[in-house]
């Protein structure tokens, strides 16, 4: 999870297969309008 420029808050799933490989990545805004700009690692928590 992590903020966007805007404020609202932006929730990340990371789904994996049975072998431990990427199977989905979901990254959507609480508010479902269109995320803004993505971070860099430090700002998720």
């Amino acid at each position: 999870m992590f903020d966007d420029e805007d404020g609202v808050q932006v929730l990340v799933t990371l789904a994996a297969d049975n072998f431990g490989g990427v199977y989905e990545l979901d990254v959507w805004k609480v508010d479902y309008s269109a995320v803004v700009r993505v971070p860099g690692d430090d700002a998720f928590h």
